[in-house]
């Protein structure tokens, strides 16, 4: 997978997952590298994968719909948003 569509791919899963991601304390560090298993590059301390912020400016573009359609090429079909 390509390092720009592989964290793509991380950015909109940390999207998707908001609610839980934007809480620290939800989940552990070893949740966070099991969810993130694929992301080969930089992490902070607790788990989260490092995204160049040119990346992340980038994806202020996306859409929702664009963001739901790398997810499913992905294989992650069984994702849901909960408001």
């Amino acid at each position: 997978m390509g390092r720009l569509k592989q964290a793509g791919l991380v950015v909109g899963l940390l999207a998707v997952a908001g609610g839980a991601s934007a809480q620290l304390g939800i989940s552990s560090r070893e949740e966070r590298l099991a969810l993130t298993a694929a992301w080969t590059g930089e992490r902070f301390p607790d788990g989260r994968p490092k995204v160049d912020d040119g990346l992340l400016e980038r994806m202020k573009e996306v859409t929702a719909e664009e963001a739901w359609g790398v997810l499913a090429e992905s294989g992650y079909r069984l994702q849901f948003d909960g408001g």
